[in-house]
């Protein structure tokens, strides 16, 4: 029996965050009731053994899934792994450490299935879109790849790197595919 892919993947980056995997997955499973989704958990080796937490929980429930990257570290690259790893039609990211509100994705989700697509970017007291125009799409997708891509500050429309690891982002994954290829691929 074939399972088509999931919806929203969330992609949650993680070092050394291990008693959260698990509260995360619930926070998750409340807030996306009704929505098929999968949560990837990229790890950078953590010592704690974070990954063999998330990987447990992933043998009981499949959608929950674990990339440990053995070597490589940062924000950045590891949401970008988690997002180029999805077979999901809208990807969003998030910290492991519960600071952000889960309970936003639905509506994140919902404002990025209308035409138009659109990227967010949400702290808890807010949503912000960043609109799509398609006579600008080289500017937007490349400030869609810049949230994770770094380099922000000088790109149009991005965030300040300092803000960048405090928001939930979410996307099409297929802008996100097609920009993170051309811009991280052979020169």
């Amino acid at each position: 029996m074939t399972r088509p892919a999931p919806e929203l993947t969330i992609v949650v980056p993680t070092f050394k965050e291990r008693d959260n995997v698990p509260l995360l997955v619930e926070k998750l499973a409340r807030a996306l009731s009704g929505i098929d989704w999968e949560v990837v958990f990229v790890d950078d080796n953590s010592p704690d053994g974070t990954a063999a937490v998330a990987r447990t929980i992933g043998e009981r429930d499949a959608r929950v899934r674990c990339v440990r990257r053995i070597g490589r570290r940062g924000l950045s690259g590891a949401c970008i792994e988690g997002m180029l790893a999805s077979q999901a039609k809208y990807v969003a990211a998030m910290d492991a450490d519960l600071q952000h509100d889960e309970t936003l994705l639905p509506r994140m989700l919902e404002i990025l299935g209308l035409p138009g697509g659109s990227v967010f970017r949400s702290r808890a007291e807010f949503l912000e879109r960043i609109p799509f125009h398609p006579d600008d799409r080289s500017k937007w997708e490349t400030a869609v790849a810049a949230q994770f891509a770094g380099d922000t500050d000088r790109r149009p429309g991005s965030l300040p790197s300092h803000d960048r690891s405090r928001k939930t982002f979410a996307s099409r994954s297929s802008v996100l595919r097609t920009r993170l290829a051309f811009e991280n691929g052979p020169k």
